[in-house]
C-alpha cells in the first residue's frame, strides 16, 4: 500500500473505510467538513535516561505511563482522499524522579503500512468476512524539533531526536453494504468497503537530547553535547478520540493553546 488512506467520518474512526477494491492500491474516500481525523492511540513506554543528579549524572528510569501518540494528515490530504504524514507526541514523562508534561508536534511518519501471509486472503474475501493481517509504524523526532513543554518545571527539555519502529495486527474485513447502505459484492461494480481495524503496536525507541550535565568523561575524538535516552513502547488504538485536541486534553487533563495553534477549542467529547 503506497499510501494509507483514512476515512473521515467521526462515527467510523475505529476502522478505515475506502472504495478501491485492493488493498494494495490506494483507498480514496470523502472527508467530513471537519476535514481528516486523527488517528490516536494511547502511548506507554519505558527505558533508561542519562539524569542530572546535581554534581554529577547517572543512568535512571524512563516512563510514560500517560501519552499519546497522534497520526496527522500530510500534504497530500485533498478534498477528496486523507493520509497520514506526520505525528505529533503529548506525554507525561517520568524521569528519575521528575515529570515533564511534553508535546513534540507534527513530526515524520517514516513508514506505515499493511501486509503479511493473510494479505491475499484478503484480496479474495467475501461480504462480511475479515481476516488478520500484520502492520508496522514509524516515525522519527528531528533533533532541531520544538519541545512545547506545559508544566511549571524550570529544567526546559531541549534539543530531542528520537528514532522509533514499531509491531502489531489490525484485522481487515469487507463489509456487507456499500457506503450508500446497499447490498455489496466484492467483485461487482459496486463494492464492498474494505475496512481496517486498528489495534496495539508494540516497539523499540532511541533518542538524545542536549546535554544534562557535562560531568563525564568521552571516548570519541570530539565529545558531542548530547545525553542519551531509549527503551520499549506500546501503542493502543482509541477509537473515541478523533482529533489532536482531545488526544492532548485526555494526556494533560485541560487543553493548551501556545504553539498547538487551536487545539484549546477544539476536539471530541468522550
Amino acid at each position: 500500500m503506497k499510501k494509507l488512506m483514512v476515512v473521515a467520518a467521526a462515527a467510523a474512526a475505529s476502522y478505515v473505510a475506502c472504495a478501491a477494491q485492493s488493498i494494495k492500491k490506494d483507498c480514496y474516500t470523502t472527508p467530513t467538513d471537519e476535514g481528516c481525523p486523527a488517528i490516536v492511540f494511547k502511548l506507554t513506554a519505558s527505558g533508561k535516561v542519562t539524569a542530572d543528579m546535581g554534581d554529577y549524572k547517572s543512568v535512571k528510569a524512563l516512563k510514560i505511563s500517560k501519552g499519546a501518540l497522534i497520526l496527522l494528515p500530510g500534504d497530500s490530504a485533498s478534498e477528496d482522499a486523507c493520509c497520514y504524514d506526520y505525528v505529533t507526541i503529548a506525554a507525561q514523562v517520568k524521569a528519575n524522579k521528575t515529570t515533564y508534561k511534553l508535546a513534540i508536534l507534527d513530526q515524520e511518519i517514516t513508514k506505515w503500512s499493511v501486509f503479511g501471509k493473510n494479505l491475499a486472503k484478503a484480496e479474495e474475501l467475501d461480504a462480511g468476512k475479515s481476516t488478520t493481517l500484520e502492520t508496522d509504524l514509524g516515525f522519527a523526532v528531528a533533533d532541531d524539533a520544538e519541545v512545547l513543554q506545559f508544566d511549571d518545571n524550570e529544567n526546559a527539555v531541549t534539543g530531542v531526536s528520537l528514532w522509533a519502529t514499531g509491531f502489531g495486527t489490525m484485522k481487515y474485513a469487507l463489509s456487507k453494504a456499500t457506503s450508500n447502505k446497499s447490498v455489496c459484492n466484492p467483485k461487482s461494480t459496486d463494492p464492498c468497503l474494505p475496512v481496517m481495524t486498528w489495534k496495539n503496536y508494540k516497539g523499540w525507541f532511541a533518542g538524545s537530547f542536549d546535554l544534562v550535565n557535562d560531568n563525564g568523561w568521552c571516548a570519541t575524538c570530539e565529545c558531542p553535547e548530547k545525553d542519551l535516552f531509549g527503551g520499549t513502547w506500546t501503542a493502543t488504538f482509541q477509537k473515541k478520540l478523533t482529533s489532536a485536541a482531545a488526544a492532548v486534553k485526555n494526556v494533560f487533563g485541560v487543553a493548551y493553546e501556545d504553539a498547538a495553534g487551536d487545539w484549546a477549542d477544539a476536539g471530541d467529547e468522550e
